[in-house]
Order: structure tokens, then sequence, then C-alpha cells
């Protein structure tokens, strides 16, 4: 969690190469939602289930993107 904790976010809505998006900042300046991913490391419950699906290979994909 210290390591991977707040980077599980993500600028919706505008493309991120076109904008240079960097930050939320970046993101909301330019219209674009600054959103969560389902899963991350932000809390310890979040972070187990993480760590569970991709021990258990079952849904691990849309984590791996």
């Amino acid at each position: 969690m210290k390591l991977l904790k707040g980077f599980n976010y993500y600028c919706s809505g505008l493309d991120t190469e076109e904008f240079h998006i960097l930050t939320s900042e970046d993101c909301m300046d330019n219209g674009g939602a600054w959103e969560k991913h389902r899963l991350g490391f932000d809390n310890i419950l979040e972070s187990s289930l993480t760590l569970f699906i991709t021990a258990t290979t079952e849904g691990w994909s849309p984590i791996m993107e």
C-alpha cells in the first residue's frame, strides 16, 4: 500500500496523448474526469482483494491493463 497508493486513477473522457495528461489537475483543466479503477491498493481491503485475484489468476486481466 505504501508504494502503490494513489496510482490507480486515470483520466476518462480525454485522449491522454493528445492533451499530455499527467496529473489530476491536467485532466480536470481539460474537461476530463479523474476516476479510480475498480481494484487497487488504496486501503487494506482493496489490496487484499487485488492480491487474491492475481494469485488465483481469475479475472486478473483488468488489473494488468
